[in-house]
């Protein structure tokens, strides 16, 4: 997904259209004199992120097996390609061709 950049001006003033935009699941960047300021994501989605980096420092501490953070980090990953495809249904490829590239990768087995 593309990340939406915006200057803090036009934030003001699109104010509920960036909220929208974060609740889809969108990315926004603020920037200030042309540089990065903020970025404005969705609350489910900062909660999995927040939920990732807890279980990453589980896992560097010996806490928590790979497993969970695999699984959570293939959450992000798929809610994110369908918020690409829902912005544009041209990026879709076709089945084959996706469980191809996943048994290629390893995710899946033949």
């Amino acid at each position: 997904m593309t990340i939406k950049v915006l200057k803090s001006e036009a934030a003001r003033q699109q104010w509920g259209e960036i909220l929208d935009l974060a609740r889809s699941g969108q990315e926004i960047v603020i920037e200030r004199y042309n540089k990065p300021i903020a970025i404005l994501v969705g609350y489910q989605e900062h909660e999995k992120i927040k939920q990732a980096f807890t279980l990453m420092l589980k896992f560097i501490q010996g806490d928590t097996q790979m497993d969970e953070l695999d699984d959570l980090l293939a959450e992000i990953i798929a809610h994110r390609r369908i918020q690409e495809y829902l912005a544009d249904p041209s990026v879709a490829i076709p089945y084959a061709d996706f469980r191809r590239r996943m048994v290629d990768e390893g995710v899946l087995d033949e």
